[in-house]
């Protein structure tokens, strides 16, 4: 089962991204069999698992389960696609309707960080997980859970 697509947003969840697509690009085997970097040995409908011989049958890849030795089979650059949010411990993405939703869908809660949420010109609350919009910074009503947006010594 292919996982589901994540749209990036700003931050780390883009740069992990065009990183893991340079990587299948450059990486002789990532993409299977039927690259045209002649790197692959394996048959037809199978993947080349980019060490030695080893291949494994194409229905088994992105199937949740490493079935290469070197886990390539399962590996973001494989199955993810390049709208895919790639979460920040390398190996899972997510569908982009369910990153900075509230609730962590990467095991590693980093679709949900404010590095990955919220926009250039957005505030980040002091509690770290909430953004606003800057022009509402101390502009006399709390908007961060935290009220760290009218904190006295951050207004004058």
């Amino acid at each position: 089962m292919r996982p589901t697509r994540m749209m990036p947003l700003l931050g780390a969840g883009l740069t992990q991204t065009v990183i893991l697509i340079l990587a299948l690009a450059l990486t002789p085997g990532l993409g299977g069999c039927g690259d045209d970097d002649g790197g692959s040995n394996c048959p037809a409908g199978e993947f080349s698992c980019s060490i030695g011989a080893e291949c494994v049958p194409e229905a088994v890849v992105c199937d949740g389960t490493a079935d290469c030795s070197n886990a390539t089979d399962e590996h973001p650059a494989v199955c993810c696609d390049p709208t895919d949010f790639v979460c920040d411990s390398g190996n899972e993405c997510i569908s982009d309707d369910l990153a900075c939703n509230g609730a962590d869908d990467c095991a590693d809660g980093s679709d949900e960080l404010p590095r990955n949420c919220c926009g250039e010109y957005d505030f980040v609350c002091d509690n770290g997980w909430q953004c606003i919009d800057a022009a509402l910074v101390c502009d006399g009503s709390f908007d961060c859970d935290d009220v760290s947006d009218e904190y006295p010594s951050r207004c004058p």
